[in-house]
Order: structure tokens, then C-alpha cells, then sequence
């Protein structure tokens, strides 16, 4: 019986290692994350949970909620940055 046990613990282990270590293509795109590179004067709109991340070392960046949709842009005017 603890024979039969251990045999079916070894294979339902062998099952799931084999099963969860192949990666698919969606959740190697589901990890990745879209990072867009911010060009100078260009607006883009910044959804909840993104993140701006400098690149270099001071960029200038405004920010602006449209309070009638309440839509958030943000617009780099100088330096590098990123969002992530």
C-alpha cells in the first residue's frame, strides 16, 4: 500500500514538473512587459499601474488628468524616461 502510494506521488510529480516547466507563448508574452520608450513632445495616455521610469538622469515630464474623462497623459519636454 505506502508502495503503491509512493509510486503514484513519484509520477503525479513527474506529471506536474514536466507539464509546468514548458513555456507557451502566451505566458512568455503575458510576463513581458510593454515598455514604451517616450519621445519628446509626443503626449501618451498612462493607464492605472504604469509606471514612468527615468533613463536619464533629470527628464522634464508634465502630467495632466482631463477632469471631464478623467484620462491622464503625460508629455516628456526634455531628457529620457520610459513607461513601463
Amino acid at each position: 500500500m505506502k508502495k503503491d502510494l509512493l509510486y503514484i506521488g513519484l509520477i503525479a510529480i513527474a506529471i506536474f514538473s514536466t507539464a509546468c516547466s514548458g513555456e507557451s507563448t502566451s505566458s512568455q508574452e503575458m510576463g513581458k512587459s510593454t515598455e514604451k520608450i517616450m519621445k519628446i513632445g509626443e503626449k501618451y495616455r498612462i493607464s492605472k499601474g504604469e509606471i514612468i521610469t527615468k533613463i536619464s538622469s533629470q527628464p522634464k515630464i508634465t502630467i495632466e488628468t482631463d477632469p471631464n474623462t478623467g484620462e491622464t497623459t503625460a508629455t516628456l519636454l526634455e531628457g529620457e524616461a520610459k513607461i513601463e
